[in-house]
Protein backbone atom coordinates (compact mmCIF):
# COMPACT_ATOMS: atom_id res chain seq x y z
CA UNK A 1 0.00 0.00 0.00
CA UNK A 2 1.11 3.53 -0.72
CA UNK A 3 -0.59 6.89 -0.65
CA UNK A 4 -1.10 9.28 -3.55
CA UNK A 5 -1.56 12.96 -2.75
CA UNK A 6 -4.52 14.53 -4.49
CA UNK A 7 -4.68 18.09 -5.87
CA UNK A 8 -6.45 19.23 -2.67
CA UNK A 9 -3.74 17.71 -0.45
CA UNK A 10 -5.68 14.63 0.66
CA UNK A 11 -3.75 11.36 0.54
CA UNK A 12 -5.55 8.38 -0.96
CA UNK A 13 -4.49 4.82 -0.10
CA UNK A 14 -3.72 2.76 -3.21
CA UNK A 15 -3.15 -1.01 -3.27
CA UNK A 16 -1.45 -2.32 -6.41
CA UNK A 17 -1.15 -5.98 -7.30
CA UNK A 18 0.29 -7.87 -10.24
CA UNK A 19 2.08 -6.67 -13.36
CA UNK A 20 0.86 -4.73 -16.36
CA UNK A 21 1.66 -7.56 -18.73
CA UNK A 22 -1.79 -7.57 -20.36
CA UNK A 23 -1.61 -3.89 -21.27
CA UNK A 24 -4.71 -2.98 -19.27
CA UNK A 25 -5.59 -2.69 -15.61
CA UNK A 26 -8.51 -3.21 -13.25
CA UNK A 27 -9.50 -0.49 -10.79
CA UNK A 28 -11.70 -1.58 -7.86
CA UNK A 29 -13.92 1.11 -6.32
CA UNK A 30 -15.69 0.14 -3.11
CA UNK A 31 -19.06 1.27 -1.81
CA UNK A 32 -20.44 2.90 1.31
CA UNK A 33 -19.50 2.53 4.15
CA UNK A 34 -16.71 0.05 3.45
CA UNK A 35 -13.18 0.17 2.01
CA UNK A 36 -11.09 -1.82 -0.46
CA UNK A 37 -11.35 -4.96 1.70
CA UNK A 38 -14.91 -5.49 0.48
CA UNK A 39 -13.31 -7.02 -2.66
CA UNK A 40 -11.23 -9.55 -0.71
CA UNK A 41 -12.79 -12.56 -2.41
CA UNK A 42 -12.58 -11.08 -5.90
CA UNK A 43 -8.91 -10.14 -5.71
CA UNK A 44 -7.38 -13.61 -5.75
CA UNK A 45 -9.29 -14.89 -8.83
CA UNK A 46 -8.27 -11.75 -10.73
CA UNK A 47 -4.61 -12.17 -9.79
CA UNK A 48 -4.65 -15.87 -10.67
CA UNK A 49 -5.56 -14.85 -14.22
CA UNK A 50 -2.63 -12.48 -14.39
CA UNK A 51 -4.47 -9.18 -14.14
CA UNK A 52 -2.93 -5.94 -12.91
CA UNK A 53 -5.28 -4.82 -10.13
CA UNK A 54 -5.52 -1.52 -8.29
CA UNK A 55 -7.81 -1.04 -5.30
CA UNK A 56 -8.36 2.26 -3.53
CA UNK A 57 -9.75 3.44 -0.23
CA UNK A 58 -11.97 6.39 -1.00
CA UNK A 59 -11.25 9.49 1.08
CA UNK A 60 -12.44 9.03 4.63
CA UNK A 61 -12.33 5.24 4.41
CA UNK A 62 -9.70 2.60 5.13
CA UNK A 63 -6.15 3.96 5.23
CA UNK A 64 -6.89 7.14 3.27
CA UNK A 65 -6.90 10.58 4.87
CA UNK A 66 -10.05 11.70 6.66
CA UNK A 67 -10.68 15.31 5.71
CA UNK A 68 -13.61 17.39 6.93
CA UNK A 69 -15.09 17.63 3.44
CA UNK A 70 -14.79 16.60 -0.18
CA UNK A 71 -17.30 13.76 0.00
CA UNK A 72 -19.10 14.57 -3.22
CA UNK A 73 -19.22 12.40 -6.31
CA UNK A 74 -17.37 15.12 -8.24
CA UNK A 75 -14.44 15.19 -5.82
CA UNK A 76 -14.23 11.42 -5.41
CA UNK A 77 -14.37 10.98 -9.20
CA UNK A 78 -11.54 13.51 -9.41
CA UNK A 79 -9.56 11.35 -6.98
CA UNK A 80 -9.93 8.38 -9.34
CA UNK A 81 -8.87 10.51 -12.31
CA UNK A 82 -5.75 11.71 -10.50
CA UNK A 83 -4.87 8.13 -9.54
CA UNK A 84 -5.26 6.94 -13.14
CA UNK A 85 -2.98 9.76 -14.27
CA UNK A 86 -0.45 9.24 -11.47
CA UNK A 87 -0.14 5.53 -12.26
CA UNK A 88 -0.04 6.27 -16.01
CA UNK A 89 -2.69 3.64 -16.66
CA UNK A 90 -3.46 3.17 -20.35
CA UNK A 91 -6.58 1.01 -20.43
CA UNK A 92 -8.64 0.62 -17.30
CA UNK A 93 -11.53 -1.70 -16.50
CA UNK A 94 -13.51 -0.07 -13.71
CA UNK A 95 -15.28 -2.36 -11.24
CA UNK A 96 -17.55 -0.30 -9.01
CA UNK A 97 -19.61 -1.72 -6.16
CA UNK A 98 -22.68 0.06 -4.75
CA UNK A 99 -21.83 3.77 -4.29
CA UNK A 100 -18.57 3.05 -6.10
CA UNK A 101 -20.61 2.47 -9.26
CA UNK A 102 -22.15 5.94 -8.99
CA UNK A 103 -18.70 7.51 -8.59
CA UNK A 104 -17.44 5.64 -11.64
CA UNK A 105 -20.42 6.91 -13.64
CA UNK A 106 -19.61 10.47 -12.54
CA UNK A 107 -16.02 9.91 -13.69
CA UNK A 108 -17.33 9.06 -17.15
CA UNK A 109 -19.11 12.41 -17.46
CA UNK A 110 -16.51 14.66 -15.86
CA UNK A 111 -13.49 13.13 -17.61
CA UNK A 112 -15.09 11.82 -20.80
CA UNK A 113 -14.22 8.23 -20.00
CA UNK A 114 -10.49 8.98 -19.75
CA UNK A 115 -8.59 5.70 -20.33
CA UNK A 116 -11.64 3.55 -19.50
CA UNK A 117 -12.01 0.31 -21.49
CA UNK A 118 -15.17 -1.09 -19.90
CA UNK A 119 -17.24 -0.78 -16.74
CA UNK A 120 -18.53 -3.54 -14.49
CA UNK A 121 -21.06 -2.14 -12.04
CA UNK A 122 -22.02 -4.45 -9.18
CA UNK A 123 -25.15 -3.72 -7.11
CA UNK A 124 -25.05 -0.17 -8.45
CA UNK A 125 -26.74 2.50 -6.35
CA UNK A 126 -27.22 4.99 -9.19
CA UNK A 127 -28.33 7.40 -10.54
CA UNK A 128 -30.42 8.24 -7.44
CA UNK A 129 -30.89 6.15 -4.34
CA UNK A 130 -34.22 7.54 -3.22
CA UNK A 131 -36.99 7.80 -5.76
CA UNK A 132 -39.23 5.83 -8.11
CA UNK A 133 -36.53 3.31 -9.03
CA UNK A 134 -34.66 3.36 -5.71
CA UNK A 135 -35.55 2.48 -2.13
CA UNK A 136 -38.39 4.11 -0.23
CA UNK A 137 -37.97 7.31 1.76
CA UNK A 138 -38.64 5.64 5.12
CA UNK A 139 -35.67 3.31 4.69
CA UNK A 140 -33.42 6.21 3.70
CA UNK A 141 -34.50 8.26 6.70
CA UNK A 142 -33.92 5.35 9.08
CA UNK A 143 -30.32 5.05 7.90
CA UNK A 144 -29.84 8.81 8.02
CA UNK A 145 -31.01 9.06 11.63
CA UNK A 146 -28.89 6.10 12.71
CA UNK A 147 -25.80 7.49 10.97
CA UNK A 148 -26.29 10.77 12.77
CA UNK A 149 -27.14 9.48 16.24
CA UNK A 150 -25.95 5.88 16.61
CA UNK A 151 -23.42 4.80 14.00
CA UNK A 152 -22.69 1.37 15.55
CA UNK A 153 -26.40 0.59 15.43
CA UNK A 154 -26.51 1.85 11.84
CA UNK A 155 -23.79 -0.60 10.83
CA UNK A 156 -25.61 -3.49 12.51
CA UNK A 157 -28.93 -2.50 10.93
CA UNK A 158 -27.30 -2.24 7.52
CA UNK A 159 -25.61 -5.64 7.66
CA UNK A 160 -28.24 -7.60 9.58
CA UNK A 161 -31.36 -6.42 7.75
CA UNK A 162 -30.40 -4.85 4.41
CA UNK A 163 -27.40 -6.72 3.04
CA UNK A 164 -28.42 -10.32 2.44
CA UNK A 165 -31.00 -12.43 0.68
CA UNK A 166 -30.47 -15.09 3.36
CA UNK A 167 -28.86 -14.88 6.83
CA UNK A 168 -25.09 -15.26 6.99
CA UNK A 169 -22.64 -16.28 9.71
CA UNK A 170 -22.19 -14.05 12.72
CA UNK A 171 -18.45 -13.92 12.03
CA UNK A 172 -18.92 -12.59 8.49
CA UNK A 173 -21.45 -10.02 9.64
CA UNK A 174 -19.19 -8.86 12.48
CA UNK A 175 -16.28 -8.45 10.05
CA UNK A 176 -18.35 -6.23 7.76
CA UNK A 177 -19.71 -4.24 10.69
CA UNK A 178 -16.19 -3.58 11.94
CA UNK A 179 -15.10 -2.57 8.45
CA UNK A 180 -17.98 -0.10 8.27
CA UNK A 181 -17.18 1.31 11.71
CA UNK A 182 -13.50 1.76 10.80
CA UNK A 183 -14.51 4.57 8.44
CA UNK A 184 -14.53 8.21 9.45
CA UNK A 185 -17.83 9.21 11.01
CA UNK A 186 -17.84 12.36 8.89
CA UNK A 187 -17.21 10.39 5.72
CA UNK A 188 -19.96 7.93 6.64
CA UNK A 189 -22.53 10.67 7.15
CA UNK A 190 -21.49 12.87 4.22
CA UNK A 191 -21.34 9.98 1.76
CA UNK A 192 -24.77 8.84 2.90
CA UNK A 193 -26.02 12.34 2.13
CA UNK A 194 -24.36 12.11 -1.29
CA UNK A 195 -26.16 8.83 -1.91
CA UNK A 196 -29.45 10.50 -1.03
CA UNK A 197 -29.00 13.90 -2.67
CA UNK A 198 -26.74 13.45 -5.69
CA UNK A 199 -28.51 13.26 -9.06
CA UNK A 200 -26.56 11.09 -11.48
CA UNK A 201 -29.03 11.06 -14.35
CA UNK A 202 -26.80 13.22 -16.55
CA UNK A 203 -23.91 10.83 -15.96
CA UNK A 204 -25.71 8.03 -17.79
CA UNK A 205 -25.64 9.82 -21.14
CA UNK A 206 -21.86 10.18 -20.96
CA UNK A 207 -21.10 6.46 -20.99
CA UNK A 208 -19.53 5.46 -24.31
CA UNK A 209 -17.88 2.18 -23.32
CA UNK A 210 -19.29 -1.31 -22.72
CA UNK A 211 -21.20 -1.50 -19.43
CA UNK A 212 -22.15 -4.65 -17.53
CA UNK A 213 -24.66 -4.39 -14.67
CA UNK A 214 -24.44 -7.28 -12.18
CA UNK A 215 -27.09 -7.39 -9.50
CA UNK A 216 -28.76 -9.63 -6.96
CA UNK A 217 -32.39 -10.41 -7.66
CA UNK A 218 -33.24 -9.81 -3.97
CA UNK A 219 -31.20 -6.65 -3.40
CA UNK A 220 -32.93 -4.37 -0.88
CA UNK A 221 -30.48 -1.46 -1.24
CA UNK A 222 -30.22 -1.43 -5.03
CA UNK A 223 -33.60 -2.86 -6.07
CA UNK A 224 -33.91 -4.75 -9.37
CA UNK A 225 -35.94 -1.80 -10.69
CA UNK A 226 -32.83 0.37 -10.31
CA UNK A 227 -30.79 -2.04 -12.42
CA UNK A 228 -33.49 -2.13 -15.08
CA UNK A 229 -33.57 1.67 -15.16
CA UNK A 230 -29.80 1.82 -15.66
CA UNK A 231 -29.99 -0.69 -18.47
CA UNK A 232 -32.66 1.41 -20.17
CA UNK A 233 -30.77 4.69 -19.84
CA UNK A 234 -27.19 3.57 -20.56
CA UNK A 235 -26.76 2.83 -24.22
CA UNK A 236 -25.83 -0.80 -24.83
CA UNK A 237 -25.71 -1.74 -21.14
CA UNK A 238 -26.10 -5.43 -20.33
CA UNK A 239 -27.95 -6.39 -17.16
CA UNK A 240 -27.64 -9.72 -15.34
CA UNK A 241 -29.49 -10.78 -12.21
CA UNK A 242 -28.02 -13.35 -9.84
CA UNK A 243 -30.50 -15.58 -8.06
CA UNK A 244 -30.73 -15.64 -4.26
CA UNK A 245 -28.41 -12.67 -3.88
CA UNK A 246 -28.92 -9.38 -2.09
CA UNK A 247 -26.66 -6.35 -1.88
CA UNK A 248 -23.92 -8.58 -0.52
CA UNK A 249 -23.61 -10.33 -3.88
CA UNK A 250 -19.80 -10.20 -3.56
CA UNK A 251 -20.18 -12.92 -0.91
CA UNK A 252 -23.55 -14.55 -1.49
CA UNK A 253 -22.82 -15.64 -5.06
CA UNK A 254 -19.09 -15.05 -5.15
CA UNK A 255 -18.10 -18.12 -7.20
CA UNK A 256 -20.66 -17.44 -9.91
CA UNK A 257 -19.99 -13.71 -9.79
CA UNK A 258 -16.22 -14.14 -9.93
CA UNK A 259 -16.50 -16.44 -12.92
CA UNK A 260 -18.71 -13.93 -14.69
CA UNK A 261 -16.28 -11.10 -13.94
CA UNK A 262 -13.47 -13.09 -15.52
CA UNK A 263 -15.58 -13.87 -18.58
CA UNK A 264 -16.48 -10.21 -19.08
CA UNK A 265 -12.92 -9.01 -18.58
CA UNK A 266 -11.67 -11.49 -21.18
CA UNK A 267 -13.88 -10.02 -23.91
Amino acid sequence: MYQVRMSDGVRIAVYEYGRRSRGHSILLVHGWPFDHRIFEYQLEPLLEQGYHVIAVDLRGFGASDRPAGGYTYDRMAMDLYEIVKFLELKKVNFIGFSMGAAIVLRYMRLFRGYRVKKMLLIAAIAPQWEGPQGIDAAQVQALRQLAKNDRPNMAEYLIHTQFWAKPKSKALENWLIQMALSASGLATRHCLEALIQEDGNKDLNAVKVPVFLLQGDQDKMAPPSLGSFLQEKIEGAQLEFFKEAGHGILYEQREILNQRLLEILSI
